[in-house]
């Protein structure tokens, strides 16, 4: 069986969908995301912000108890879409919905007493009169983050039926409230931390609830007596794996300002994890045009569909590369600028730190584009055992780099890890997991890395002859010109011929009133 015309084009439509929606959020992320650390470098000294940083990764390890139960779920939800079946849906959510909450329940009971009694002194490397400042913000923010855990189900069975954009506008709202809340914060309590970490968290509960509201006027209504007990080995099974691979984004992500932190204390998270932040907004919007095939992929494998499955990867793969590869080429040669602009409280790190984070930027969006076929096919093992391997790699190069080198010592391990787990994705992992049904075009990623060299060269003689210059000159001057040159570039290298006259019809249909 395979997909009808009609299919094709529904899922690339509501994969373009996605994409603009996905845009807009990255795009209103990213300034959320800019004002709030200015926020919060404007209005917490530097020790308190590095406190903060460092205690919200250790929050962050609240996301292994989903056990991988929201993709397992999204993944589910395709499947069944694919077979037209939505008595099938409703089962599959009600049953995700009961074993979130009893894990929830279950957690609260252990995680919140745990963050009142840690030992955060030996754990941070903080000051005496920072230890109860820092358990009453774990408590809030573990409390916070496992009462919204049974709500994951409503935003996850939204992505599995392929509109991503409903969840997009959904964060984009949640992400200006509490941004919102957090400038009330800061200015109500006079720069006040526990204030600024507790208020966004009760605006963040009380949107996750607004939401699921309003999904039962979308047909995606919780009925506990829905659930089944057959469901429930199906999604633990498939979300073990991601759950697997959730530890190794720990390692890969949160954990190296918890490295930096152990080893340097929480005074130096900043310089890494201010331009990490801006990198990781890059990766984002990689992952972001990845991401909005990956239910289609599902969809259409449920109906044989291996043509599309290959068209659409080439085309998503490309797309997101692009990407990447233009954010890393731009933090590379104007990050330093940005940060001292955006952050002008914190210092600015060695100019090797952003060079090293471009490259691991690049190796994520080449890891992520793989791994969300993978996921979407639901053929994923090999990719946890990458991600776990590229995540143990960061963890343990990290502790031996960094007292070394500090946080640059930190960044090189994650990408050796990163070069590694990209290589082995894109080589052996997904052609052998897909059955030779989809291969890596190694020549389509030499011309995209080639597009990149004339961009970097220009990169580094603007910067050379605007050494004197302002800041914020020297930054428009450099990102100008990189842009203007990886443009064209990848204009006469990556695309083809039919591509470009493909680009050039829709731009004169724009035009047109």
């Amino acid at each position: 069986m395979t997909g009808s015309p009609d299919h094709s084009r529904e899922r690339f439509r509501l994969a373009r969908l996605a994409v603009a929606a996905g845009a807009m959020e990255r795009a209103l992320g990213a300034v959320f995301g800019a004002a709030r650390v200015a926020l919060l470098a404007w209005g917490l000294s530097t020790r308190d912000y590095g406190l903060y940083v460092a205690v919200l990764g250790i929050v962050a390890t609240t996301g292994l108890l989903d056990f991988g139960l929201s993709f397992g779920l999204l993944n589910a939800v395709a499947k069944a879409r694919g077979r037209d079946d939505d008595a099938e849906v409703s089962a599959i959510v009600s049953t995700a919905f009961l074993i979130y909450s009893l894990i929830a329940a279950v957690a609260l009971l252990l995680f919140v007493p745990f963050a009142l009694a840690a030992p955060m002194r030996q754990l941070l490397h903080v000051d005496p009169d920072q230890v109860g400042l820092a358990r009453a913000i774990a408590a809030i923010g573990f409390g916070e983050a496992l009462l919204v855990m049974p709500l994951r189900v409503f935003p996850s069975t939204f992505t599995g039926r392929q509109e991503q954009h409903v969840g997009s506008l959904f964060r984009v709202a949640t992400g200006f409230a509490q941004f919102v809340a957090m400038a009330v914060a800061l200015f109500v309590w006079r720069g006040k931390l526990l204030p600024a970490v507790a208020l966004p968290a009760a605006v963040d509960l009380a949107t996750a609830l607004i939401f699921a509201g309003w999904a039962r006027r979308r047909r995606v209504v919780v009925v506990l007596r829905a659930a089944k007990r057959e469901y429930v080995r199906p999604l633990f099974g498939s979300g073990l794996v991601f759950f697997v691979s959730n530890v190794a984004n720990l390692l890969r992500r949160s954990f190296p300002a918890i490295i930096i932190s152990n080893a340097l204390g929480p005074g130096a998270v900043p310089a890494f994890s201010v331009p990490f932040a801006m990198f990781t907004i890059g990766l984002s919007v990689s992952e972001l045009i990845a991401g909005s095939l990956w239910p289609a992929y599902g969809e259409a494998a449920a109906r044989g569909d291996w043509p599309w499955i290959r068209r659409a990867f080439r085309i998503g793969t490309s797309a997101a590369m692009l990407a990447a590869t233009g954010i890393a080429l731009l933090g590379a040669s104007g990050g330093a600028e940005v940060m001292s602009i955006w952050a002008p409280k914190i210092a600015v790190p060695p100019r090797e730190v952003f060079a090293i984070l471009a490259v691991w930027l690049v190796t994520q969006a080449s890891s992520s584009t793989a791994g969300t076929l993978l996921s979407g096919l639901n053929r994923n093992w090999l990719y946890m055992w990458s991600n776990l391997f590229e995540g143990v790699a960061t963890l343990g190069l990290g502790l031996w780099f960094v007292r070394t080198s500090g946080i640059t010592g930190v960044a090189a391990a994650m990408v050796i890890g990163g070069v590694v787990s990209a290589l082995a994705l894109n080589v052996y992992v997904t052609p052998r997991a897909t059955d030779r049904n989809v291969r890596i075009d190694g020549m389509e990623y030499g011309k995209l890395l080639l597009s990149a060299v004339p961009a970097a060269v220009v990169g580094l003689a603007l910067r050379s002859t605007g050494r004197t210059w302002p800041a914020f000159a020297r930054m428009l001057t450099v990102a100008t010109g990189v842009g203007l040159v990886y443009t064209l570039a990848a204009w006469m290298l990556v695309l083809t011929p039919s591509a470009r006259e493909r680009v050039l019809q829709r731009v004169r249909r724009a035009r047109l009133p």
